[in-house]
Order: C-alpha cells, then sequence, then structure tokens
C-alpha cells in the first residue's frame, strides 16, 4: 500500500523497487547497528533510510509479537495499518506529521505478521524533551520561553479541540523542527508536485508514533487531565511550575473547554503529576527527576 506519487518523487523509478532497496537498506542498518538507527526493540525498530543517494525517509518496522497479538487485527487494524491511515487523516485534520509514504505487510495465516511504514523524515527535529534542554541556554530571555510553552500548549489544545487523542502523549512523542536559517523566513513555494513548502520562522510540531492516536467527537475531562498529566511528567524540570501554568493557559484557550472546567482540570492535572517523579529522555540518555528541588 502506498500514498500518493511515490514514484514521481524519485524520478519516476518503480515504486516496488524503490521499497525494495528501503527494506534491504533498514535490515542493513540495523545489522550494522548504524548510527541512523533510532530505535532497535524487541517490538518496533525505526531507521532512517537513504535512496538513491539524497532521499531520506523513516522506516518504522512493528515486529511479530505472537499469534495472540496478531488476532487482535481481526478486531481493529494493526499497528502499521493505523500508523498509515491515522498519518493520512492528521493530515486531512491540517496536523502536521511525517507523512505515511507507503505500508508494506508480511502475513502468517492471512494475519500481519511483520509490518513496515515508511515515512516522511522531519527536518532539523529532534524530541521535544531534549529540544527544550538543548535551547535552554539559547533562549535569550524568559519571553522566548514563555512564548514557546504557550505554542506547545495551543498546540495540544488544537488536537483536543478536534478531538484528537494519542493515547501516549509524552515530549518524546512530541518533534520540534527547527527553521532552516539558510531560507528566508515566510517565504512560499510549491514544487512540481504541488507540495507547499513553506518556510517558517518559528519551530514547528509533530506528534509522532501516531499508530496511538484515536479520533473523537469530544474529548472527556479524564482523559484531557491524562494527556496533560503525561506531558507534565515527560518534561525536564527546567521547564518551570509557572511556564507549566502558562502552558495550561493556553492548552485551554485554545480548547473547547467552558471556563467553568478549566480550574477543575488544572486541579486534575497538578494532582496526577506533582507527587510523582518525572522521567524523560536528555541529549545524553534517560534521567529521572524529582519535584523537590529548588526553584521549581
Amino acid at each position: 500500500m502506498t500514498s500518493g506519487s511515490f514514484a514521481s518523487r524519485l524520478g519516476g523509478t518503480d515504486a516496488q523497487d524503490v521499497l525494495r532497496e528501503i527494506l534491504e537498506n533498514h535490515e542493513q542498518l540495523l545489522e550494522e547497528k548504524d548510527s541512523s538507527v533510532c530505535k532497535n526493540s524487541r517490538e518496533t525498530a525505526v531507521t532512517i533510510v537513504t535512496v538513491h543517494q539524497s532521499v531520506r525517509v523513516c522506516v518504522k518496522e512493528y515486529r511479530w509479537r505472537g499469534l495472540l497479538h496478531a488476532l487482535k487485527s481481526l478486531g481493529r487494524p494493526s499497528h502499521g495499518l493505523r500508523t498509515f491511515l491515522n498519518g493520512q487523516r492528521l493530515n486531512d485534520y491540517g496536523i502536521r506529521v511525517a507523512g505515511p509514504i507507503a505500508l508494506i505487510q508480511k502475513r502468517f495465516l492471512g494475519l500481519p505478521h511483520t509490518e513496515w511504514v515508511v515515512m516522511e523524515v522531519v527536518p532539523r527535529a529532534m524530541e521535544l524533551d531534549r529540544y527544550i534542554l538543548k535551547k535552554k541556554a539559547d533562549w535569550s530571555s524568559p519571553d522566548q520561553r514563555r512564548a514557546f510553552v504557550r505554542e506547545v500548549g495551543e498546540f495540544v489544545g488544537l488536537l483536543h479541540r478536534e478531538g484528537i487523542f494519542h493515547a501516549d502523549l509524552k515530549t518524546c512523542n512530541i518533534l520540534i523542527s527547527e527553521p532552516d536559517e539558510t531560507e528566508k523566513p515566510c517565504s512560499s513555494s510549491r514544487d512540481v508536485a504541488g507540495e507547499d513548502h513553506s518556510v517558517d520562522s518559528e519551530p514547528l510540531i509533530f506528534p509522532i508514533d501516531y499508530d496511538d492516536v484515536t479520533f473523537r467527537r469530544r474529548i472527556p475531562i479524564k482523559k484531557r487531565a491524562k494527556n496533560l498529566a503525561q506531558l507534565f511528567l515527560s518534561t525536564p524540570l527546567v521547564v518551570t511550575l509557572t511556564d507549566r501554568l502558562r502552558f495550561l493557559d493556553a492548552y485551554c484557550s485554545a480548547s473547547d473547554i467552558s471556563r467553568a472546567q478549566r480550574r477543575a482540570l488544572a486541579a486534575r492535572v497538578l494532582n496526577k503529576a506533582l507527587h510523582r517523579r518525572i522521567l524523560y529522555v536528555s541529549l545524553s540518555g534517560d534521567v529521572e527527576e524529582s519535584w523537590d528541588v529548588p526553584g521549581r
């Protein structure tokens, strides 16, 4: 299964040949433990593959997890299919994502055995937790930090207002893409395929691991609080409690909850988050922090 004119992006080369090359390169990177391997666990593997010498794509592999797990695909789409379909649907909602290009499935007894989703690569991107740590010394004023915090709050508020719920909305599942400093900000152009290549002056936000996304008519307060607490508990403590409250204020303004619900939501989130430890991925590995530190 492929999305869009995949072959046309590669000079008219046969798409099936390109997909075979992508999978071969993916397996080779995993075998060599190359630096282009982003993840390699029992259940999933993620690599950044280059084909045709210059075209970069992301490959996410969903590995065989046994017959009982595969049987679940009889009642709902498999992980790979959910990723492919959800990526397309998020695009339809106007949410930026690393767009799905192709879905490849290996089957066993008619059930998905192993799946590979080929996706676009988000340029100059970094997970939100790492991005915060990288930028903490670069923000020239508190106003820049506050503006960014509010931007993230507005993004999450938009998701919930549109009925989009990500079951694992941690900072490691949000990418921040920096603008290309070599390009002029606010310029706009389209390529021969009609794709927009507008250059933004502000960082762009992309949700990832969107096989965990569901689309609802309305997100209840309980689930909103779950998502917001997930973000609080995966955000480094360099983001102060005051800034987290600014994030909540921006979230509430962008979402569709009433003023009467806002105070109750904030209380739920703080109650869920302030009594637990924070866990995030730093530039050098996993970090665990406690709220009981000076200047939080």
